[in-house]
């Protein structure tokens, strides 16, 4: 009966421990609000796909189609027929105006259909990995590096897609002066890769310093991948 007793009262010990776990453990919605918005940087797999025949028109409706889903899901939550809590991840005053990720599809939307590859690439991804690092450091109380770990991580994107330096470091400046604004109804999800996208277009496409080499990168920077036969 002492060994019966030894082993029930080890296996209700074991078994409080691990209630006390699963109530303690819960996934910070943080950390997926992190991850979610760096995984927008996927979206330049849009440029891999080939432009022509089945898999041309499947790239070209992708984009729209996407975000057409990003705004009905929206819509859906803003109208109260589910509870706001059931969308995961949400911040405290996304919950009463239209979410952040609703504002980068967007801005993704625009990019790849009315801007040059290059700019579209550079700004996609450099928003959407540049913002989570500029975060935690500013979370983390670090607000002067979160200006230099930022301005480094989109200054490399820029300078890794070929943009002449000058180009590098003036997109780069806009777009952390632009994750700084704060405005109800224009989100930095919008205007960290749009307002660095549509200055260095208006730039280069004026030809004000074709003279001096300055433009910008070969356009594709990308090559398609090959698709079979059937898809063709």
């Amino acid at each position: 009966m002492a060994a019966r007793d030894v082993g029930d009262a080890v296996r209700d010990v074991a078994d409080r421990i691990e209630q006390a776990i699963a109530q303690q453990v819960e996934f910070d919605p943080h950390w997926f609000r992190r991850a979610f918005h760096a995984f927008g940087a996927a979206f330049v797999a849009y440029y891999l796909l080939p432009s022509e025949g089945t898999v041309g028109l499947f790239r070209d409706v992708l984009p729209l189609a996407i975000f057409a889903g990003a705004v009905g899901l929206e819509l859906y939550r803003m109208s109260g027929r589910v509870p706001t809590e059931a969308f995961f991840g949400l911040r405290e005053y996304e919950r009463r105006r239209v979410s952040g990720y609703v504002y980068f599809g967007f801005s993704v939307l625009l990019l790849v259909y009315l801007f040059p590859q290059p700019i579209a690439v550079a700004c996609i991804l450099a928003a959407a990995i540049g913002d989570p690092i500029v975060g935690e450091f500013r979370r983390a109380n670090l607000p002067a590096a979160s200006v230099v770990a930022g301005s480094a991580f989109v200054l490399g994107v820029f300078l890794l897609i070929d943009f002449h330096p000058l180009l590098a470091v003036f997109g780069t400046a806009l777009m952390i002066v632009a994750e700084r604004v704060k405005i109800r109804w224009l989100d930095d999800d919008f205007l960290m890769p749009m307002l660095p996208a549509a200055a260095l277009y208006a730039i280069t496409a004026s030809g004000l310093f074709a003279a001096l080499g300055i433009g910008l990168p070969p356009d594709p920077i990308t090559t398609t991948v090959e698709v079979p036969s059937w898809l063709a």
